[in-house]
């Protein structure tokens, strides 16, 4: 174990990891809402390639409902496969 460290060490190291993870938030953080006509990712719903859909509710946290083709999907889809129609 390591005796040698300053408590500002911790400090320090601490904020900068919050600031790097901010910045990655920020990059790639998108606004989605109930509602929001959205596409799926191609490369993992290749059965919805041509599809529009429409999101419908959360379904826990960066998970969403999407109806779409006539149905709700089955299973929750991730918010980094959904691309909004703007």
């Amino acid at each position: 174990m390591r005796y040698d460290w300053e408590p500002n060490d911790q400090q320090n190291w601490e904020m900068n990891c919050e600031a790097e993870w901010l910045e990655t938030v920020e990059k790639n953080y998108k606004l989605l809402k109930v509602g929001d006509l959205v596409k799926l990712s191609k490369s993992n719903y290749p059965q919805y390639k041509d599809s529009t859909g429409i999101l419908l509710q959360t379904v826990g946290e960066g998970y969403w409902e999407v109806f779409i083709n006539g149905n709700s999907h089955p299973y929750r889809i991730h918010d980094e496969d959904i691309t909004e129609i703007v």
